[in-house]
């Protein structure tokens, strides 16, 4: 028990008794008792209200089970929310990973057509001897990414680029 208030001075006009104030569904209370000198000590019990008890202090004890019960029913869907969230979130991770393998994997398909075409496709360049085809077709083995490339260049500027490509390599 500790004292919330000094003494009063004069006495309180209350009676000389205890007299307790107790809030409703709470177990917190209010004590206030006159002393042998007269002078009104005012205690709080240990158990003092929570945010909670003030705020189902006005609900009666049907409605307090009802929010309790309420409280459990969120507790337990952000539970599910967290739970599904947390599977979402692993799901993402995963088919992102499936995708950039996918991908590899039709790149490397691609390529790997691609490059079995480029000696037909590299012939058919007009003004490539067969010797610079020959070359073309060893570095364009070190660079996979440039067989697209060259395929995906205009025929028109594809001796430019085997020129090039040759040059800079």
């Amino acid at each position: 028990m500790m004292c919330l208030f000094p003494p009063c001075s004069p006495p309180c006009s209350l009676p000389p008794s205890r007299t307790t104030f107790k809030m409703e569904g709470s177990s917190a209370s209010v004590n206030s008792q006159v002393i042998k000198s007269g002078k009104r000590k005012w205690t709080v019990n240990a158990n003092t209200p929570t945010l909670g008890d003030v705020s189902r202090a006005h609900l009666s004890p049907r409605e307090e089970s009802e929010s309790a019960s309420l409280g459990r029913k969120k507790k337990k869907i952000e539970s599910d929310f967290s739970a599904i969230f947390e599977a979402v979130n692993t799901m993402t991770v995963d088919i992102k990973e499936a995708c950039l393998i996918l991908s590899k994997s039709i790149h490397s398909d691609i390529v790997q057509e691609k490059f079995l075409e480029l000696p037909g496709a590299l012939r058919s360049v007009d003004g490539i001897t067969s010797a610079e085809a020959r070359m073309a077709i060893q570095k364009f083995g070190n660079h996979p990414n440039k067989v697209l490339l060259f395929f995906g260049t205009d025929p028109n500027y594809r001796l430019e680029m085997v020129h090039d490509f040759l040059a800079n390599q």
